[in-house]
C-alpha cells in the first residue's frame, strides 16, 4: 500500500492533478459507500477501488479539459500503479471515466466495455458521480449530514456549498445512480448561514488559497449563468455574468504580486476584452428598464409611441448579437482560461508555497488603494465624465476588496464596501445617463422634448447623491476608523 500511494503520489504531481477537489470527492465517495455497501451488497475489496478511481478522476484536465474524463481513464489504465492488476486498472479507469459527462453516450465507451465487472463498475462510478456533484464549486464546504432509505428511495441530506449551484448538479449527475442501482435518489439541502464571501473566504487560510476560492467561486458564477444569458428571458443571467467576470478581474488585480507567473494576466486582458463585447447589450437593457421604472411612457403620445417602438427594434436588434457574443469561442476561452488558472495553475503555486497570511497580505493591498481615494479631491460638478469613469472604477476595485476581506478583517469592511458601492451606484447612473444623452443626439427617431431635461435632470441628481457620500469619505472620523482598522490587519 505504501509503494501504492506513493507511485500515486508521483502520478498526480506529474499531471498536475487538482488534490483538493480530488482528495474531497474521494472523502465523499467513500463516505457514500459505507452508508449504503450493504444495501447495494458491495463487494468489501471494491471500496480500495473506488478510493484510487476517485483520486485520479479529474488526472486528465490538465492535458484535455474537453474529455478530460477520457484522457484520466487512458492515464490510470497506462500509469505504473504498483501492486494494481490489470484487471483492477480497468476497473478503476471505467470509475473513473464515469464522473463525468452523459450517461446516454459514455455506457457504451469502450472504457466501460473493458471493465471486468461492468455492473460493478457502473455502481461505483455513480457514487462517484454523485460525490463529484457535491464538489462542484471545488470550494469543498458541501458535506453528507445522513443517508437514509425508505420507499426504495435513499434521501441524502446535505449541507450545501456556499455555491447555490450544487443541487442542480447533484440532481443532473444522479442519472446513472437511478439507472444503475436499486434504489432512488433523493436530495434534502441545508442552506449554510453567513453573507457575502462568508464560506469562500475563511481566517486560517493562506493568500493563494483565498485567491483559488475567490477565482473558483465567481468562475462558477459566470460559466452557470451564460445559458439562461443566452436564452435571453432574463436579463439579470447577463447581469451576474459580467459582474462575476469583473470581480475575476478584482480578485487577479488583487493578488497580482503572487500570481505573475501564472496565465492570470492574460485570462484577466481575455475577460476585459469580452465584458467590452458586452457594453453594448448591457446599455440597452439599463436602457430600456430605465424608460420603464421611470414611468417616462406616456402611451397616448404619438411621439412617445413611436420612440418605444424605435426602442424595442434595438433591444431586439441587440438580443440578436447577443446570443453569438456569448456562443463564441471568445467566451469559452476565457472559461477555460479561468479553468486552468484556478484547477491547475494556482493549486501547483499553492503546492509549493509558504503560507503568506491573506489577511496581513489583503490588508496592505487595501491601504494602498485606500490611501489613493482619499487623496483624491473632487468637484464633481466641474469633473469630465472620464475622470469620474476613472473615479468609479477605482472606488469598484476596492469595492470589490472590502468585499472579499470582510470575513477577515471585519465589520468595517463590510461598511466600507458598502458605501463604496453607493460611490459606484451613483456614478454608474451618471455614466449611464452620459451614454443615453449622448445615443438620443443620433438616433434616426426623434426622442421626445421631455426626455433631454429628464436624463439631464437625473444626472445632476446622481451627481449630488456622489459628492454627499464622496464627503463622507474625507471625513476625519470615517478615515480614521478604516485607518486604524487596515492598520491592524496588515500588523498581525
Amino acid at each position: 500500500m505504501t509503494d501504492l500511494a506513493g507511485a500515486l503520489r508521483v502520478l498526480c504531481e506529474k499531471h498536475d492533478n487538482e488534490i483538493l477537489h480530488t482528495q474531497y470527492v474521494t472523502d465523499l465517495a467513500l463516505e457514500l459507500f459505507d452508508l449504503t455497501r450493504d444495501v447495494f451488497d458491495l463487494p468489501s475489496g471494491s471500496r480500495a477501488l473506488l478510493e484510487t478511481a476517485g483520486i485520479l478522476h479529474d488526472i486528465g484536465y490538465a492535458v484535455r479539459q474537453d474529455g478530460h474524463a477520457e484522457e484520466s481513464a487512458h492515464i490510470i489504465l497506462s500509469a505504473d500503479l504498483p501492486g494494481i492488476p490489470e484487471d483492477q486498472r480497468r476497473m478503476m479507469a471505467a470509475i473513473a471515466f464515469l464522473h463525468s459527462g452523459k450517461n446516454s453516450s459514455m455506457l457504451d465507451h469502450e472504457v466501460i466495455s473493458a471493465a471486468p465487472d461492468k455492473e460493478l463498475a457502473l455502481r461505483l462510478g455513480a457514487i462517484l458521480r454523485v460525490a463529484d456533484a457535491m464538489d462542484h464549486s471545488h470550494l469543498q464546504d458541501a458535506s453528507i449530514e445522513s443517508v437514509t432509505i425508505q420507499n426504495r428511495v435513499a434521501t441524502l441530506t446535505y449541507l450545501g456549498s456556499w455555491y447555490r449551484g450544487v443541487h442542480d448538479q447533484l440532481e443532473e449527475k444522479a442519472d446513472l445512480w437511478r439507472r444503475v442501482l436499486p434504489v432512488g435518489l433523493a436530495f434534502v439541502e441545508k442552506r449554510p448561514g453567513g453573507t457575502g464571501f462568508e464560506g469562500v473566504v475563511r481566517a486560517g487560510d493562506s493568500a493563494l488559497e483565498t485567491c483559488r476560492r475567490l477565482l473558483v467561486s465567481q468562475y462558477r458564477i459566470a460559466k452557470s449563468n451564460v445559458p439562461g444569458a443566452i436564452a435571453g428571458v432574463n436579463p439579470e443571467h447577463l447581469h451576474d455574468v459580467r459582474v462575476a467576470l469583473r470581480r475575476c478581474r478584482s480578485a487577479i488585480a488583487l493578488f497580482k504580486p503572487l500570481i505573475r507567473e501564472t496565465g492570470a494576466e492574460e485570462a484577466d486582458r481575455r475577460i476585459q476584452d469580452f465584458n467590452r463585447r458586452l457594453g453594448s447589450a448591457r446599455d440597452t437593457d439599463v436602457w430600456i428598464e430605465f424608460l420603464k421604472r421611470e414611468a417616462l411612457i406616456d402611451a397616448r403620445d404619438k411621439a412617445w409611441k413611436r420612440y418605444m417602438e424605435s426602442q424595442e427594434v434595438r433591444a431586439r436588434n441587440s438580443d440578436e448579437e447577443l446570443r453569438p457574443i456569448l456562443e463564441s469561442d471568445e467566451l469559452r476561452d476565457v472559461m477555460k482560461r479561468l479553468a486552468f488558472l484556478v484547477r491547475i495553475e494556482l493549486p501547483r503555486l499553492i503546492g509549493r508555497e509558504d503560507g503568506k497570511s491573506f489577511r496581513k497580505f489583503a490588508a496592505r493591498r487595501l491601504r494602498k488603494t485606500f490611501k489613493r481615494i482619499a487623496k483624491t479631491t473632487c468637484d464633481a460638478e466641474h469633473l469630465e465624465p472620464e475622470e469620474l469613469h476613472r473615479i468609479r472604477r477605482l472606488c469598484r476595485r476596492e469595492r470589490y476588496w472590502a468585499e472579499f476581506t470582510a470575513p477577515v478583517l471585519g465589520k468595517g469592511m463590510q461598511r466600507l464596501a458598502g458605501d463604496l458601492k453607493l460611490v459606484t451606484a451613483s456614478l454608474g447612473d451618471v455614466h449611464d445617463m452620459d451614454v443615453h444623452i449622448e445615443a438620443i443626439e443620433t438616433e434616426a427617431v426623434q426622442a421626445p422634448e421631455s426626455l433631454r431635461p429628464y436624463l439631464s435632470a437625473y444626472r445632476e441628481g446622481a451627481l449630488g447623491k456622489f459628492a454627499e457620500v464622496w464627503k463622507k469619505f474625507h471625513g476625519k472620523k470615517y478615515l480614521k476608523t478604516i485607518r486604524r482598522q487596515l492598520k491592524k490587519g496588515a500588523a498581525e
